[in-house]
């Protein structure tokens, strides 16, 4: 699974618009779109931001993308 397609589904679980995410983190939804779609990746700062707010590690988040 790539990172993009383990961002989406976790928003989704958690039932965050890609708005949500892009507020609560700081960026415009266009980057959050970014990251789901990986064209771009979140920096570190950002994965950690991801991971707190979607309630799961970083390892986890990048377990399944590599």
């Amino acid at each position: 699974m790539e990172l993009g397609k383990n961002l989406e589904e976790k928003r989704e679980d958690l039932c965050f618009t890609q708005k949500e995410v892009a507020d609560i983190l700081h960026v415009s939804r266009q980057t959050v779109s970014n990251w789901e779609r990986d064209v771009s990746y979140p920096d570190l700062e950002s994965l950690v931001s991801l991971s707190d707010l979607y309630h799961i590690s970083v390892d986890s988040l990048l377990d399944h993308a590599i």
